[in-house]
């Protein structure tokens, strides 16, 4: 019985949307500018903050 309620929730949590909020991307994108101006970050990992804030 617990089995089958486990497999439910985890059927019900795959079916929520996955929805990006622009104004944490474009915050996000912009903190890693300003790391990578301060020499906190370097190139490679701008790079990836770059392609997640787009994706």
């Amino acid at each position: 019985m617990k089995r089958i309620k486990k497999i439910k929730n985890i059927k019900k949590e795959k079916n929520i949307k996955k929805t990006k909020n622009p104004t944490l991307l474009k915050t996000a994108h912009e903190m890693a500018v300003d790391l990578y101006e301060a020499g906190a970050i370097d190139v490679v990992a701008l790079r990836k903050y770059k392609s997640a804030c787009k994706s």
